[in-house]
């Protein structure tokens, strides 16, 4: 049976702040294990399915790098968003250094 529903990748909480992170954020070239990036710009971004920037926060949501991790970045998405625009949400985060040191991720996520 088909379903057109995206592979769910976490979930966040209705009615709650949501921590958003992402761990271990590396230099593109990644010619040094050990190279994080640790003075990036992080920006998030929670759509629906249909594409449309979720109600109730400013979008991009800005985060920042966890001081002493090894390229750890966090942000809090606030209770006060419409957790009722859509059961599945589209999470786009951003790192960005600069040349090379740039990731995008995109992950769905239920909320519950």
């Amino acid at each position: 049976m088909a379903t057109d529903l995206p592979r769910i990748d976490g979930y966040l909480e209705r009615n709650s702040d949501n921590l958003i992170m992402y761990r271990g954020a590396r230099d593109q070239l990644e010619t040094d294990p050990d190279d994080f990036i640790v003075n990036a710009a992080m920006r998030v971004w929670l759509y629906t399915r249909a594409g449309v920037e979720v109600p109730g926060e400013t979008w991009p949501l800005d985060g920042a790098y966890m001081a002493g991790s090894n390229g750890d970045y966090a942000a809090v998405i606030q209770d006060g968003i419409d957790w009722d625009a859509d059961r599945i949400m589209r999470l786009v985060i951003e790192i960005d250094g600069g040349i090379n040191l740039k990731r995008t991720i995109t992950e769905y996520r239920e909320v519950r």
